[in-house]
């Protein structure tokens, strides 16, 4: 059975997630138990989620070149998702969030977007559109350039394509 591809486009992040960190002291440190870094941003998830669902996800997002880019794109491509249409920018630092999280769970953030701003629609090229099943932008508000006002245009492109699409 071939399995259906699903376009996914939006931000992206490395979650670097500390716990647990109970209070965070105005000057000073804190020693949490672990940190970890994890793919992650809104499309990253959803593409990991489709790919253990037996989907095959094509990632459309922005990195920079950086170690965090190289990474994420290691992680993904692990997990299944292919990453042939992200974009490596060499004048913008990959997006990161710092995830601070208590011991019972709940959890802070503390982001910069880097390169998810320079993510606008024209980063999906037409022909990426054939054959795929669907085409899903993630995290729309926390991908600054996908507000450029052409991502409703590109939408009906891509249901003139026969894609289902969902944000």
């Amino acid at each position: 059975m071939i399995q259906p591809t699903i376009l996914v486009m939006g931000n992206v992040v490395a979650d670097v997630v500390a716990r647990p960190i109970d209070e965070v002291p105005h000057t000073g440190s804190v020693h949490p138990e672990t940190v970890a870094f994890y793919p992650g941003g809104c499309a990253g998830n959803v593409a990991i989620g489709l790919a253990r669902l037996g989907v095959t996800p094509r990632l459309v997002a922005c990195v920079g070149q950086d170690a965090f880019g190289a990474a994420l794109l290691e992680a993904w491509q692990q997990h299944g998702v292919d990453t042939s249409l992200m974009a490596r920018l060499p004048s913008e630092a990959t997006g990161v969030t710092i995830v601070l999280v208590d011991s019972v769970g709940e959890r802070r953030f503390i982001s910069t977007p880097g390169a998810n701003n320079r993510l606008t629609p024209a980063a999906l090229p037409a022909e990426a559109m054939n054959g795929a099943f669907a085409l899903h932008i993630a995290g729309f508000f926390a991908a600054l350039g996908l507000e450029d006002g052409t991502l409703a245009a590109r939408l009906a492109e891509a249901q003139a394509h026969g894609l289902l699409t969902s944000l």
